[in-house]
């Protein structure tokens, strides 16, 4: 894994090359991409591309970009694909903020470890096989911001969801029944669900941003809250509404050095049932990696195994310092490394079909609201203060929630 991630950053520095001149301001357009690639025994080899385009203009508002394109289109050889388009800018309607994306990805061997956390044992002895399903997902997005006064600003936008769901292919030779077959056999996933559905969410809500500089704040706060929820447009007796609040606060430890950066957040369901193949999205008012999703994963509780924890309502926080230990120009571009050694935490509050649940493992069985916690350390690569790349491994502190994990993401996951 070391040397695929020195692999990784000597082929992106080369990429870098290709970008703006060599001033300080940049102008015009500049980007930055690394490879996509990996390996599993299951799905082949991992092979593409993920990046950023920047449009800066005539400079006047660099490192602010004028407009931001990202982009990842990568397939492994067995058949699972990611297709991801995202669109950021301030400026293509005067005084609104317009983000807009569109995904597309085929997991056929896609994580699944039940509902509501401890509730549900975890037994690595039973294989990955057991722990997922086939989840094909698209996902289309258009959020607005634009200011009330001073800091304060409004939000609204729409998500749309189309998500199948089935058991893992017969080619992986797994027999008798995974997790998700269990749950759709006892009914803790419904029959009119179980092959998945399609969600409308409309949300709204205010925004807080005090940040002096969104990819790397050093100070500020930032903070939103909003409602969102679905109409029942598949049919199958799952309208919504739920809400998410998140506050985050960036403080500058030593000037142009140590950052330390903390969040918080809670989500939770105001009304109505939404569906299991829903339960797992994280609502944001800006979409800052692919993935959506937890508790657990690369963007809530780092290194746990992916959506460990599925409920109803659940908090979760995330605390870590972020450390500029190196700045220097390289390919005529300008490129710092940092560290971000980090705390993770989260808690299921309020449990998703206990009683169902209850029905298939027992009623004896304990409801899980404890927190669970994990840490680790990330390294960083900056590109013209914009393009940041970097590895990320996690630890768990309980067994239950799986070994660790390292994961190479775009960006700080707040």
């Amino acid at each position: 894994m070391k040397r695929l991630f020195l692999a990784v950053l000597a082929l992106s520095l080369g990429i870098a090359a290709n970008a703006a001149d060599s001033t300080k301001v940049k102008t015009g357009w500049s980007f930055g991409a690394v490879p996509a690639v990996g390996y599993s025994s299951d799905l082949g080899v991992q092979y593409g591309v993920t990046g950023d385009i920047y449009y800066f203009g005539d400079g006047s508002t660099y490192p602010v970009y004028k407009h931001k394109i990202s982009a990842q289109l990568s397939r492994y050889t067995k058949g699972s694909g990611i297709a991801h388009l995202f669109y950021d800018s301030k400026y293509l309607i005067p005084g609104i903020r317009v983000s807009a994306g569109a995904t597309y990805i085929n997991n056929p061997l896609y994580s699944f470890y039940g509902f509501n956390g401890g509730m549900q044992a975890y037994d690595s002895s039973l294989g990955a096989h057991y722990y997922a399903y086939h989840r094909k997902m698209f996902r289309l997005l258009a959020d607005f911001q634009g200011k009330i006064v001073g800091d304060l600003y409004w939000a609204a936008g729409f998500t749309f969801w189309s998500i199948g769901a089935s058991r893992i292919a017969d080619k992986y030779n797994f027999e008798g029944e995974t997790l998700y077959d269990k749950y759709v056999n006892n009914s803790v996933i419904y029959s009119n669900e179980a092959s998945g559905g399609k969600s409308l969410e409309l949300k709204a809500g205010l925004v807080y941003d005090t940040r002096d500089y969104e990819p790397y704040p050093t100070t500020g706060w930032w903070a939103d809250v909003c409602l969102y929820g679905s109409p029942d447009i598949s049919s199958n007796g799952h309208a919504y509404l739920k809400y998410a609040a998140h506050v985050r606060k960036y403080i500058s430890v030593v000037p142009e050095k140590l950052v330390f950066a903390g969040h918080i957040a809670y989500q939770g369901t105001l009304a109505g049932s939404a569906p299991w193949y829903v339960q797992q999205n994280i609502s944001t008012m800006y979409l800052k990696q692919i993935y959506n999703e937890g508790l657990g994963s690369s963007n809530s509780v780092r290194g746990m195994l992916n959506t460990r924890m599925i409920g109803n309502d659940y908090f979760w926080t995330n605390l870590e310092f972020r450390f500029k230990f190196a700045k220097f120009n390289l390919f005529k571009q300008e490129f710092y490394l940092s560290t971000n050694p980090f705390f993770d935490m989260g808690c299921i509050t309020r449990s998703y079909r206990s009683s169902e649940l209850k029905a298939l493992l027992g009623n004896s069985v304990a409801e899980d609201h404890s927190l669970h916690c994990s840490a680790g350390i990330g390294l960083k690569v900056v590109m013209n203060q914009n393009f940041i790349f970097g590895p990320e491994y996690g630890k768990p502190f309980k067994k239950d929630d799986g070994p660790g994990a390292l994961n190479f993401i775009m960006n700080y996951i707040f």
